[in-house]
């Protein structure tokens, strides 16, 4: 579980840590559940989302 993991990071760095869980998606068998605020910081293997008002 990943809660709100990037603040503070610039765009590179945000950038390497999606790259980081993409790679972790791809030779595991994991359930990420990625809690945030901005739906920019998302990595591109996160597929299903739950929006609260």
């Amino acid at each position: 579980m990943l809660d709100e993991p990037c603040p503070g990071f610039d765009q590179s760095q945000q950038q390497a840590f999606k790259n980081v869980i993409d790679t972790m998606a791809k030779i595991s068998n994991l359930a990420i559940i990625y809690v945030t605020h901005h739906k920019e910081t998302l990595s591109d293997c996160i597929t299903k989302t739950v929006s609260l008002e």
